[in-house]
């Protein structure tokens, strides 16, 4: 919240929701829900609300991002929009585009990180164990 000059307070002011909800979103407790997704993006002036045509609007069309938080970073680590999002088709694609992968023992995962043969973790809906 630093870099943008604006404390919680101010942010859960502003946007009028609790200020509970901002920190834990900051946290990684909480996930943004499209109304304060929306409420983000009109603050900011990001939101196809309010265009801006000399800008480039992040959000303002369809596309695919991948996120890696580490700690208190958060890095995009992939986006693609328009036909680029058409080869995308099977969870396969889409796994092997995130930072950590399927997390398979064939590739360079970071120590700690659970790694498994290959599908060893790929279960059907009814072969789940009881949580």
């Amino acid at each position: 919240m630093r870099p943008l000059g604006v404390s919680i307070n101010t942010l859960a002011r502003d946007l009028d929701v609790p200020p509970n909800r901002i920190s834990e979103i900051v946290n990684g407790k909480r996930a943004i829900t499209a109304d304060t997704a929306l409420r983000l993006g009109k603050y900011f002036g990001v939101s196809p609300e309010t265009p801006q045509p000399d800008a480039y609007q992040d959000g303002e069309s369809f596309g695919l991002s991948v996120f890696l938080r580490d700690g208190d970073s958060l890095f995009r680590t992939y986006f693609t929009s328009q036909r680029g999002v058409e080869t995308l088709g099977s969870v396969w694609t889409l796994l092997d585009l995130t930072p950590l992968g399927r997390q398979e023992n064939w590739e360079d995962s970071p120590a700690g990180y659970p790694q498994t043969k290959p599908y060893e973790w790929w279960r059907r809906h009814d072969e789940y164990e009881d949580v």
